[in-house]
């Protein structure tokens, strides 16, 4: 008879495996299955210990491969062992029948065993797979006590001990970093607490990590709703007083502000805008802002929204006229009150175009800090070089990654990680100034450098293109522009205002006498809250300010 000896467990001949002496003894085949069984147990753990930790897919495959081997040693098993049975039932051993045990042979006239049914057959098949589960959890416990991951919490566990020191387990509920400090306060405080006081902290000021922060999905963190739920400060009360505050700011646009025109237009015989545009303002931001206001309480959700196209002011400005705004003052003649509409329409034209032009550049500018740098774009990668080039023309850069990037203010050997918050934006800032004011640029690199004064300069400038974009998302800018400028407002007429904003700081901060890069926060508090109460002057002109004026 030939047998199966291989590694495998498949049916496949070996060395040795023909008796000379004739057929096996059932003794001897059920011994030599205990072997292969053995066998292919050890050859099971092998393969199971060869598949790498997290590849489901090699697993799946072991896991198949395992089933089968199973499958056919017990097929196998079955046949050799019904055919050794068959062998000693014809021909009985009388040496050996007494050893061998009633229930390993039959009785010639014992009766056949029924068929299983199927249900007998899907519960014999539940309790194999359940051993089989078994034998696995134990083979994973087994696997797991004697793991990497394991032996190296051992070796730890070692060291610690040695230093009287453990590894306290912390509940991962998503406040493990404040939960693990709470604990290390001797519980003192909470994890909560800690959030909380770490949250206040951010907020209190914002200027210093919003530039920088990012969501998890890798957006930019915003100034508001989005600021606020990350640091988790919505709560019923903020809302609550949120809500009053918009009730409060509802009733005086809409019922005072009516109260207030229909009595002036008894008093006067003019309408709203008619006594806008007739006066005579001494800054133009006065009237534009004006005029502003009133396009916000039209009754036109359109023109609410300043939602007309930029060039069609003329059109808007002679419809409003015509069916919301009527001059009330009635002059002596035709011609007279043809040329004073005319001019009344002009006007709101004018007041229109600044209106559209300002609110275009938000959305420009805020297209151009939505672009995140890529160190893969040859576009990026040329206007960071070019600003290298800019600011160190004597000295040539090695390499993309280098240390020497911290010359000019950024703070690793990667310019790229720096732009995460502010964008494209805060890159093509810098490239501007350095490009269009030189001599400025390269004196305000020179006052970073001061071995005492000195500040990260790239940084500082990231940070004042974030300041000047609060600026104009806040209407802050809108004094300033309205004043100086009649026509629509373009890019460069922000990145002019932005390099002013930058060199005022540099001038503001020689003057304060730092003793250290440490005060920098607290001098940019100072300045920006000096700028804005500047901004909001009828009179705003950053062309004219003086950094004195700032000091004073």
């Amino acid at each position: 008879m030939t047998l199966s000896c291989s590694e495998d467990g498949s049916n496949e001949p070996c060395d040795g495996a023909v008796l000379a002496g004739g057929p096996e003894s059932l003794d001897e085949v059920l011994a030599r299955h205990k072997k292969e069984k053995k066998d292919l147990q050890g050859k099971i753990m092998a393969l199971k210990k060869a598949v790498p930790k997290g590849n489901g897919k090699q697993k799946k495959q072991v896991t198949e491969e395992v089933a089968r081997l199973e499958a056919e040693i017990k097929e196998r098993h079955a046949q050799e062992l019904a055919a050794a049975e068959a062998n000693n039932a014809s021909s009985p051993d009388p040496d050996t029948a007494a050893d061998t045990p009633e229930t390993d042979t039959p009785s010639p006239d014992a009766e056949v065993a029924p068929k299983l049914s199927k249900a007998q057959k899907r519960r014999e098949k539940k309790l194999e797979e359940s051993k089989r589960r078994d034998a696995l959890n134990k083979e994973a416990l087994v696997d797991a006590l004697t793991a990497p991951r394991t032996r190296e919490k051992q070796a730890i566990n070692r060291i610690l001990a040695n230093r009287n020191m453990q590894i306290y387990d912390i509940v991962p509920d998503g406040d493990c970093l404040y939960n693990a400090l709470a604990h290390q306060l001797s519980g003192s405080s909470s994890g909560e607490k800690l959030r909380t006081l770490a949250s206040e902290y951010i907020e209190g000021n914002k200027l210093d990590f919003l530039p920088f922060l990012t969501t998890a999905d890798g957006d930019v963190v915003e100034d508001g709703e989005a600021f606020e739920d990350y640091c988790l400060k919505g709560n019923l009360a903020s809302e609550a007083m949120d809500m009053l505050n918009e009730f409060v700011e509802y009733l005086r646009i809409h019922v005072w502000r009516y109260i207030y025109d229909y009595l002036m237009g008894l008093l006067t015989g003019q309408s709203s805008l008619e006594r806008v545009l007739s006066r005579n303002h001494r800054f133009l931001a006065s009237k534009t802002s004006s005029v502003e206001f009133l396009l916000t309480c039209s009754s036109d959700s359109r023109i609410r929204a300043f939602d007309w196209e930029l060039g069609d002011e003329t059109l808007e400005a002679e419809g409003l006229m015509n069916d919301e705004y009527p001059p009330l003052t009635m002059k002596p003649t035709t011609g007279e009150l043809d040329e004073y509409n005319a001019d009344l329409k002009r006007q709101l034209a004018d007041a229109m175009k600044q209106i559209k032009g300002y609110k275009k550049l938000c959305e420009d500018v805020e297209e151009r800090r939505s672009i995140k740098y890529c160190s893969d774009s040859e576009v990026h990668e040329k206007k960071l070089m070019r600003l290298w080039d800019l600011l160190m023309p004597d000295d040539e850069l090695d390499k993309r990654i280098s240390k020497k990037w911290q010359m000019i203010g950024f703070q690793g050997d990667d310019p790229a990680t720096d732009f995460r918050g502010m964008g494209l934006l805060g890159l093509e800032q810098l490239v501007f100034l350095a490009q269009y004011d030189e001599d400025r640029a390269k004196n305000m690199l020179s006052l970073s450098l001061h071995p005492v004064i000195g500040f990260p300069f790239a940084i500082a400038g990231i940070t004042i293109t974030y300041v000047t974009r609060q600026f104009l998302n806040e209407g802050l800018l809108k004094n300033h522009f309205y004043n100086n400028i009649r026509g629509p407002l373009t890019m460069d007429n922000f990145h002019q205002i932005y390099c002013r904003i930058f060199t005022l700081f540099c001038d503001y901060w020689n003057i304060a006498h730092p003793t250290s890069v440490m005060m920098f926060n607290p001098i940019k508090e100072r300045f920006i809250k000096k700028m804005e109460e500047y901004l909001r002057l009828e009179s705003a002109n950053l062309d004219e300010l003086t950094v004195e004026e700032l000091c004073d």
